[in-house]
């Protein structure tokens, strides 16, 4: 069986930037979290991609959609230690349908 591999091209490079610099203002000093659900992969992968080669701390977790009994700990034990963070935390989620995942409260850092 074949895979197709994803290649991104310059004006999808140049959007996955643009959000970043023009909607996020993501900056040196942020920790980036990437939700993301299989359906949503490649998105996260190109944004994940971007910020690592600007040299930003960034983390994944992946999530079920819908509903995800191992969410909540796998999105605490990506959470930096508050007295780590100097900026922001920046979470940014890509979900295709939905978005699903409510949190009833925050987990605290792994």
């Amino acid at each position: 069986m074949a895979v197709a591999a994803s290649v991104i091209d310059d004006l999808v490079w140049s959007g996955v930037n643009n959000l970043l610099d023009s909607y996020v203002h993501v900056e040196a000093t942020d920790q980036v979290l990437v939700l993301y659900t299989s359906d949503s992969h490649e998105a996260a992968a190109w944004v994940y991609a971007a910020l690592e080669v600007r040299r930003i701390c960034v983390s994944r977790v992946w999530m079920a959609p819908l509903h995800d009994d191992g969410f909540v700990e796998r999105l605490a034990s990506a959470l930096p230690d508050p007295s780590e963070v100097t900026g922001r935390i920046v979470v940014l989620t890509f979900e295709r349908d939905t978005m699903s995942h409510s949190l009833r409260h925050v987990p605290e850092p792994a």
